[in-house]
């Protein structure tokens, strides 16, 4: 079986300091693969990574072969381009991260949009002055009217403080690679462990935590398990004052316990705190 793959972007790697880089092309518009159809059939062009290898160049010009890693098992039948044209020309640079802004909703409900992309750098090319104005690199993505999962290649905006776009600055690479996936979400409520021990001589009256809901992500069948999801404080023993007290409280980091062998994940890690309220039996 072969598959084709497009637009993979290029990553430039071991850029020489000082020089201001152009090239003539900064994807590989098409990729064939050839290998067994239960290693094809589900493959991402993501799992593709071309780049180019700029390591003891010096001022000039360049015909620089197209580097490929893939999955193992599979063999490489066609790409297009092979090698890209570069220019090396002194000038200013810096690499930055790129940061991912999205703009509206899904049409569908219940889930987040999980976001990845590669590279998750850009290096940036120009005149010292227009540099010295870009705050960040951005890459918008909109989630208007989407119905289901996306991979796309899209572009690097450089922009000023003010989010307006920095002029004479050049990115490489121009675009990158972007893969939305829907994940399934909802809300669970949070509740002591059961196989919490408490000092001897102890008993528990109340329990507070500071954040008792939290959002979960997951495949639907997973999530539709879960209602309530344990916590387990942090160790600690009571020092000899807390110990002459008949009730105190305590206040506690604690871990989520998720499902063992689940692929379920917390949407946002917050810290979470519990806070027992301690009498001595």
């Amino acid at each position: 079986m072969s598959k084709n793959f497009y637009r993979i972007p290029i990553e430039v790697l071991n850029i020489p300091n000082n020089y201001s880089i152009k090239y003539d092309v900064s994807i590989i518009e098409s990729v064939v693969l050839n290998g067994n159809s239960s290693l094809l059939s589900g493959m991402l062009g993501q799992e593709i990574t071309a780049s180019i290898n700029l390591e003891g160049l010096v001022e000039g010009e360049y015909d620089v072969p197209v580097q490929l890693r893939y999955p193992a098992g599979l063999n490489l039948v066609a790409v297009q381009p092979h090698k890209v044209h570069v220019t090396l020309v002194g000038s200013v640079s810096r690499v930055m991260d790129v940061q991912i802004v999205t703009q509206g909703l899904p049409d569908i409900t219940g889930v987040l949009p999980v976001i990845s992309y590669k590279p998750e750098t850009v290096l940036l090319e120009g005149p010292r002055t227009s540099l010295e104005k870009v705050a960040r690199s951005v890459v918008i993505v909109n989630l208007t009217g989407k119905l289901s999962n996306f991979e796309q290649a899209m572009d690097v905006q450089v922009l000023d403080a003010n989010g307006l776009v920095v002029n004479d600055v050049t990115v490489q690479p121009s675009m990158i690679s972007v893969t939305v996936l829907f994940r399934p979400m909802k809300t669970v409520t949070l509740k002591l462990d059961d196989d919490f021990v408490l000092p001897e001589g102890w008993v528990l009256t109340k329990v507070d935590i500071n954040h008792p809901e939290v959002e979960i992500m997951g495949e639907q069948s997973e999530l539709n398990k879960v209602a309530i999801l344990e916590i387990m404080p942090e160790p600690f023993t009571l020092t000899e004052e807390e110990k002459t007290k008949l009730e105190l409280s305590k206040k506690l980091k604690a871990n989520i316990i998720l499902p063992a062998g689940s692929l379920i994940s917390v949407r946002d890690e917050k810290a979470i705190e519990v806070t027992l309220y301690l009498r001595k039996s």
